[in-house]
Formats: C-alpha cells, structure tokens, sequence
C-alpha cells in the first residue's frame, strides 16, 4: 500500500503545526509503515528535529499518529517506541 509519511513540528503555544518532512512510499502493511517512519527520523534531512509523526494511506486516512518524545532522539530506537499522543510508556 502507498503511505505519505509527514514529520511535523509542533508550537505549544498555539499549537500552530510545521511540516518539516514528507515522504511518499510504498509498504506492506501499517506495521512496516512505522518501521520505515523509524528509519526516516534517523535519516531524513530535515531543518529541525520534529515532534509529532503522522502516516496517512494515499487517500489521506489515518493510520498512525505519534509524539516524538526527546528520549527518542537518541541513535538506537528501540522496537514499539513511538507512543500513541496520550499513552504512558
């Protein structure tokens, strides 16, 4: 399935949202979606570090959504570390 992978960076202010990164890719399946997203934050070039993921499929739908929490800015990620907005880890 073809995905749009967007990195946003967001403004606790007024919550204003900055799109920092896009990527159109195909993957098999959601799971592989957030693997590649994974890989992207380590390797895309972007201005800033971002703090939010968003995966769309082609017809914009959802499917995954996700705060970057700084500890995960580190260069080893762990499997299942992006937290859906609002969960513990």
């Amino acid at each position: 399935m073809n995905v749009v992978i967007e990195f946003y960076r967001l403004r606790e202010l007024d919550n204003a949202h900055a799109l920092l990164g896009r990527v159109v890719c195909e993957v098999i399946d959601t799971d592989a979606a957030i693997g590649m997203a994974r890989s992207l934050f380590r390797t895309l070039d972007m201005p800033q570090e971002p703090d939010i993921v968003s995966i769309n499929d082609d017809l914009r739908h959802e499917l995954y959504c996700a705060t970057l929490r700084p500890v995960w800015k580190e260069a080893a990620l762990s499997d299942r570390r992006f937290i859906r907005e609002g969960q513990q880890q």
